[in-house]
């Protein structure tokens, strides 16, 4: 099995400002590369293409998949030979609109475009819900996608991980004063699925939301390999050595071989 260095954002992003979210991500990831230059991956946080929040002009900026910001940072992508995942308002048919994560390859080209399954009671009045669990692989190994609150339901995590993921990628905008759950779930879902699991957040305030940061990668285990202790911007960044997955399988984390089928439905 094959290392990955990977890189997770944590950031405050312009309410509704586009062109200026996208620019900022791009210095974002001149600046990880800059300070390390083996970075293969890089995660930013849920809906950092337009900042978190929730009124009618979410309507306004939606946009294709395919629009401004995935030109944009396609060209970054092919130009440093990096994977990209990122959040942002995508607009669907009949007025619909979804809270969706992108995943460019290193080619520039989209490889997921992930519509948020579980929507939070407040997200439900202005977003329609996704229904597809996607796993893709790339390079170095497979990963999965969730988003902020999809953690909080291990079925989900099970059926990417039963579809071969190695790496869940979780892009979030979590507020306060629920930082505690975010943690908790987070550390869950990487260890009660043997998986590697990436997870970002914004930070400072948009509307009535104040967000906390506590960005983090965990290892299959569940432990912290890195995570912010601070409420401000940064990157993080670690080496995930996929084969590790492997051997806690065939030592203490035994749970899928030992999980019983007969009893339960598989996902």
């Amino acid at each position: 099995m094959s290392k990955m260095n990977i890189a997770v954002v944590q950031s405050a992003y312009k309410k509704s400002d586009v062109a200026y979210n996208v620019n900022k991500m791009k210095r974002q990831i001149e600046q990880c590369l800059a300070n390390e230059k083996e970075t293969e991956l890089i995660l930013f946080p849920e809906l950092c293409t337009t900042g978190y929040f929730l009124d009618d002009e979410l309507q306004t900026i939606a946009s294709s998949c395919d629009g401004f910001h995935f030109q944009q940072l396609a060209e970054v992508a092919k130009q440093h030979s990096i994977v990209i995942a990122y959040g942002y308002v995508e607009k669907g048919a009949d007025h619909t609109i979804y809270n969706s994560v992108q995943v460019i390859d290193e080619e520039g080209q989209s490889i997921i475009n992930y519509r948020k399954i579980h929507l939070t009671p407040d997200e439900q009045h202005f977003f329609s819900t996704g229904s597809d669990i996607i796993v893709k692989s790339i390079k170095k190994g497979t990963i999965g996608v969730m988003t902020c609150w999809d953690l909080a339901f291990p079925e989900l995590a099970r059926a990417l991980a039963n579809q071969g993921a190695d790496l869940l990628l979780v892009p979030s905008a979590w507020e306060k004063p629920h930082d505690k759950p975010y943690e908790i779930f987070s550390q869950a879902r990487a260890i009660d699925q043997t998986v590697f699991l990436a997870t970002c957040n914004h930070v400072g305030a948009s509307q009535e939301l104040a967000f906390f940061g506590k960005a983090a990668i965990y290892g299959p285990d569940g432990q912290v390999i890195v995570k912010s202790s601070e409420e401000k911007e940064a990157i993080l960044t670690a080496q995930l050595d996929f084969s590790e997955r492997g051997t806690l399988k065939n030592t203490f984390f035994s749970m899928e071989a030992d999980f019983r089928e007969d009893l339960f439905k598989r996902w």
